[in-house]
């Protein structure tokens, strides 16, 4: 909105939203930033996996006044019977280029309470997550859940490379990331040469001194735009826009792993709005978050 109370139309940043009074101390699921369309982004699939009264939730975007959502409350659901999530029970393990990953990879679909939901029958998509060495997957990417469980048995990937991952998805349940695996080399080396610094995960709003959350989560990608998954480099942060001559504390560089490098505990001794933070490490372009607030 604007001043006037008018919805900008023309705004198409990321809005995030989150638990604020939190009774219960529930998690909220679903897709919790969507990037605005004509001033406007609709969250379709969010949920909270505890009862309780008087639960809010708060949006914020960049530089932006945070809202915070009226109170409501969530009801029990008669012990959890709706999927929320994936879950892998069975992961990927290293295999050699161009072979199928086995045993095969299964995927669940969970309700709240972690039980696997027998009468979920949905799609279940499989794709590359991190890819360290440009590979490609194929196969049969995507599966219908049969008693609520995708089996995916000729998944394969056709260049060596360490620290892949895969991503599991389905419409409206949260998304789940497989643990890292390793594909043997076959002779047909990828890319996955780092060539710049993306932010993966972006600061959100903040106290003086406060611990900056999430926290700041910073990958190395190829020139395809993949996660060079064998970068172990150190990445270091700073301050770019300081708009109140603020001074950044806390672990300043960290060694990435899998590609990213995570700061976990950053925070800025001065109120201000806009600030922004720059990555950098040698020998890659350098990466810069959007703009947040640091409140008095």
């Amino acid at each position: 909105m604007d001043s006037a109370g008018n919805t900008v139309t023309s705004f198409a940043g990321r809005i995030t939203l989150a638990v604020e009074s939190n009774p219960t101390g529930g998690t909220l699921y679903g897709t919790t930033g969507v990037d605005a369309v004509n001033g406007v982004a609709t969250f379709a699939d969010l949920s909270i996996d505890k009862e309780g009264a008087q639960y809010t939730l708060a949006a914020s975007s960049g530089g932006l006044t945070r809202a915070t959502s009226d109170p409501f409350d969530v009801l029990g659901a008669g012990g959890g019977t709706s999927a929320t999530h994936l879950w892998y029970l069975v992961q990927p393990i290293p295999t050699p280029g161009g072979q199928p990953i086995t045993p095969a990879i299964r995927v669940a679909a969970q309700d709240r309470n972690g039980q696997v939901v027998t009468d979920y029958t949905g799609a279940v998509t499989m794709s590359i997550r991190i890819n360290p060495s440009c590979g490609t997957l194929t196969g049969r990417t995507t599966a219908a859940a049969v008693n609520g469980v995708a089996t995916f048995s000729d998944l394969s990937i056709d260049k060596g490379g360490q620290g892949y991952t895969l991503l599991a998805r389905a419409a409206g349940l949260t998304e789940m990331e497989s643990g890292a695996f390793n594909v043997l080399t076959n002779g047909v080396v990828g890319c996955g040469m780092p060539t710049h610094l993306i932010i993966r995960v972006q600061p959100g709003n903040t106290g003086v001194g406060a611990a900056i959350t999430p926290a700041v989560q910073v990958a190395a990608h190829d020139i395809s735009g993949n996660i060079a998954g064998g970068f172990t480099g150190d990445i270091t942060m700073s301050i770019g826009r300081n708009p109140s001559g603020g001074t950044l504390s806390g672990t300043l560089t960290v060694t990435a792993v899998n590609g990213v490098a995570t700061f976990s505990d950053l925070h800025i001794d001065r109120a201000g709005t806009t600030y922004t933070l720059v990555a950098k490490t040698a020998g890659l372009t350098d990466g810069e978050t959007g703009a947040f607030n640091v409140l008095p």
